[in-house]
């Protein structure tokens, strides 16, 4: 009877799963632009939350992301490299469990400006993510414009910014995933283009070590043919540590 009531527990789950994909590169995570970065390198603390019915994981339950990226800027390229922890805060009785999330992306300096302090990229990555117990993978590729200003301040870099993005989300499920219930079948996931934006601002101190936070809303189908599109919104912040690396240049 237990074994009964977790499938049927699993099954709603992944039918919430698959009409609500959260959003990002990441999983979870807002998609982020640093369009004035410049050169060096940043190690980042992440942490990202669904804000929206259309982010959960669970019906009813707040999922969240925790990890780490390294990004490395050059004058005219930029590059990043993460991974995190996906936890959709399922019961112990569903036995729906978290995964990690794996990401890159590179960035094309547009144009920056020392006397306006505005900065513009073009920014291209992808993210993968395999959720075992639904049988589910995820592949994201999102490529769009980044925009922002580095504010002058006495003692502190303030970096406000924002991203446009078309949205390529792969999904592939196996034979057996509960996503197919209700007559759908392997061949309704495959890929499915969407829109996304995203917006933050990012503070540095003299020393290296600042702050970053951002939102991340998106829109796209969660399969071909569906009704409707789901918007999931997420909330991403955390710390970060940047360095100049005199081999990279000025």
């Amino acid at each position: 009877m237990a074994r009964i009531l977790r499938s049927i527990a699993l099954s709603g789950v992944a039918a919430s799963l698959a009409a609500h994909p959260a959003s990002a590169q990441l999983y979870n995570m807002p998609v982020h632009f640093s369009p004035n970065f410049g050169t060096g390198v940043a190690l980042y603390g992440d942490i990202g939350v669904g804000l929206s019915e259309g982010a959960e994981l669970v019906p009813g339950e707040t999922p969240w992301a925790g990890g780490g990226r390294v990004r490395v800027g050059t004058p005219i390229l930029q590059f990043m490299a993460g991974a995190a922890y996906v936890e959709p805060n399922a019961p112990d009785s569903i036995g729906f469990k978290g995964s990690v999330s794996l990401g890159a992306s590179a960035a094309l300096t547009l144009f920056r400006s020392a006397t306006s302090f505005f900065a513009l990229s073009l920014q291209g990555g992808a993210g993968y993510v395999s959720f075992s117990d639904i049988e589910a993978k995820y592949l994201d590729v999102p490529v769009g414009i980044g925009v922002a200003l580095n504010a002058p301040a006495p003692s502190v870099s303030v970096e406000p910014w924002l991203g446009v993005r078309l949205h390529v989300r792969h999904s592939a499920v196996g034979a057996g995933s509960p996503l197919l219930s209700g007559g759908l079948t392997p061949d309704a996931f495959g890929t499915q283009l969407g829109f996304g934006l995203s917006g933050g601002i990012t503070l540095g101190l003299p020393s290296g070590l600042g702050v970053w936070s951002a939102l991340d809303w998106m829109t796209i189908k969660p399969y071909a043919g569906a009704a409707e599109r789901v918007s999931p919104f997420l909330l991403g912040g955390g710390l970060l540590w940047r360095f100049r690396v005199p081999s990279l240049g000025p």
